[in-house]
């Protein structure tokens, strides 16, 4: 079973992917991937300096991520540039992890936050999206990333609204409450998750 897992920023995705960890599900998550993709001196940095240019590297070479998201946040073109630079790598890394995960009859759970606007729901047999309301997700951006308002804001604006990502979802996990409250949802879910697949698997072996 290959759960795709996604929402909007500070929705509770990584609370979700954490819980899923500890059922024993492996768990590959884009974010973790693009920032192996830029290490210091890889092809995708040397590609996202020849585009942007040197001083959004550190002294050290690494890249200056801070100064490369005020940037992408607030301009469309640049973001695009981005994305036409780390999503291709993110994508074929991800299609390794799933093809190997299928080989081996194991269960993946693929944390992609752009797995709809990328057009990857067809890799993945069910999709569960995390959902908040833009209220709750700005107060928890500001609060973990330090950010002002008019920031969490950009950074919110710069992805499909969630009520979009909803209508490809197998199921919704709403994070309005408490840590404990989605973890116990996560859990219900996963379960119907397992029912859900042994009936698709029933219905093949039948036809």
């Amino acid at each position: 079973m290959i759960i795709g897992l996604t929402g909007g920023i500070a929705c509770g995705k990584s609370i979700v992917s954490d819980t899923l960890a500890s059922l024993g599900l492996r768990v590959i998550d884009a974010d973790i991937i693009a920032r192996d993709l830029v290490t210091k001196d890889s092809p995708a940095l040397n590609e996202i300096i020849g585009n942007f240019g040197s001083s959004y590297l550190h002294p050290d070479g690494t890249l200056n991520r801070a100064k490369l998201g005020s940037l992408i946040f607030s301009s469309l073109k640049d973001r695009l540039k981005l994305e036409s630079i780390l999503h291709p790598r993110i994508i074929a890394e991800m299609v390794r992890e799933i093809d190997s995960a299928r080989k081996a009859n194991d269960d993946l759970v693929v944390c992609a936050p752009l797995l709809v606007e990328a057009n990857i729901t067809h890799l993945v047999d069910v999709v569960w999206v995390v959902r908040s309301n833009v209220r709750t997700m700005m107060r928890r951006l500001c609060a973990r990333d330090k950010l002002s308002e008019v920031e969490a804001v950009k950074r919110i604006d710069s992805q499909m609204p969630v009520e979009e990502k909803v209508k490809y979802a197998d199921y919704i996990l709403d994070n309005e409450s408490t840590v404990d409250g989605l973890i116990e949802n996560v859990h219900e879910t996963y379960r119907l998750t397992n029912a859900e697949i042994a009936r698709r698997l029933d219905e093949r072996a039948s036809t």
